[in-house]
């Protein structure tokens, strides 16, 4: 039984940020309520590493909320497809 989560690689900024916004995408407003469940139900179960990285996508969500737009990377549109799998589903 495993108490912790481990990781492959460590993740990238680029990688919350496409976190946080699939989460803003998914719950609009709530996004950030969501990320904080998630922290504390990774807590109690002892999942410190998991939990930093939802503390992460959380902060990245309220930096998003605060500036008033999505933290997207150019190659994530809001609802999460790529700009790969849109060109090609528009053909």
């Amino acid at each position: 039984m495993m108490t912790g989560c481990t990781l492959i690689a460590p993740l990238q900024a680029c990688d919350i940020v496409r976190a946080a916004d699939l989460m803003i995408g998914r719950y609009g407003r709530d996004a950030g309520a969501r990320a904080a469940r998630r922290v504390h139900h990774l807590e109690r179960q002892g999942q410190r590493t998991a939990a930093v990285i939802w503390v992460r996508i959380g902060e990245a969500i309220e930096t998003a909320r605060r500036i008033g737009e999505t933290p997207c990377a150019p190659d994530v549109m809001r609802d999460g497809l790529s700009l790969q799998t849109r060109t090609t589903h528009r053909q």
